[in-house]
Parts: C-alpha cells; sequence; structure tokens
C-alpha cells in the first residue's frame, strides 16, 4: 500500500511540474480569420457508381516493392485508394487509343477510369493510388 501512495504522489509531482512547463494556449476564438468567419471547407465531388472520371495516370516501373514490368491494356481493373478512401475502390481503366490503348512502366497518360462504388473526394485531394494485389503499381489524380 505504501508503495501504491509513493507511486500516485509520484505521479501528482510528475503533473504538476508538466502543466508548469506547458506553454499557455491560446484561445480557440483567436485562431479565426479576421471578421470571425470560418475557414472555409472545401467542397466535395459526388461520384455516382459507374461513372466514367477523367484522370492523369502514371504507372510506376517496377523497383523493390512496387511497380510492374509489363504494360497494362484498356480494362485493366486496379484498386483506386483516395486519401478519404483509404480502403479503395475497384475501378477499370480506359487508355485512349490514340497512345496505343496501352500504358507501358514509366509512362504516364491522361485516361478515364470508372469505378464499380460511389466515391466522395475532396475538392483538394484528388490525388490516387493505383494498387494490384496490395503492391502499388501507379498513383494519378483526377482531372477537373
Amino acid at each position: 500500500m505504501l508503495k501504491s501512495l509513493f507511486i500516485g504522489l509520484c505521479g501528482l509531482s510528475m503533473a504538476v511540474q508538466c502543466a508548469a512547463q506547458a506553454p499557455a494556449v491560446a484561445p480557440a476564438s483567436s485562431a479565426l480569420p479576421a471578421g470571425g468567419a470560418s475557414a472555409a471547407v472545401p467542397p466535395w465531388i459526388h461520384v455516382e457508381a459507374q461513372a466514367t472520371l477523367r484522370v492523369q495516370v502514371r504507372l510506376l516501373p517496377m523497383g523493390f516493392s512496387q511497380g510492374r514490368d509489363t504494360p497494362v491494356y484498356t480494362g485493366y481493373r486496379p484498386q483506386l485508394r483516395f486519401p478519404d478512401h483509404p480502403a479503395g475502390s475497384t475501378c477499370a481503366l480506359n487508355i485512349p487509343p490514340g497512345i496505343g490503348g496501352e500504358l507501358k512502366p514509366g509512362e504516364s497518360a491522361e485516361a478515364t477510369v470508372r469505378c464499380l462504388d460511389a466515391l466522395q473526394l475532396r475538392d483538394d485531394r484528388r490525388q490516387f493510388q493505383m494498387f494490384q494485389g496490395g503492391r502499388l503499381v501507379g498513383e494519378g489524380q483526377v482531372l477537373p
């Protein structure tokens, strides 16, 4: 019992020391912009299931734990992971015929994707990563 009392007093002493050393925190109201308005929250982009999105995509070359060593073609179905949807969504890639309908590792192209699931994306977070079987194979961005 004496030991637990000693530990309790030491913890209290340390808490008092930490509180004395902690910097003062400004009130939350002083963090507001002039005029008292709150910071603007970026708008959300609502994407219906099966909708087509224009994207700029880059296929990563083969590396230690990422990339591909073979090209992909129209119909390739990677999993796209967006910052606000870390679980990802399976999407079908449509590479325009103007570039041969294929994308080689290390190349970038403007293409379209059709995601199987509905998505909500923040307008300021349009970037995504492409995965195949848990391996990062590409990256891209949804175009406006």
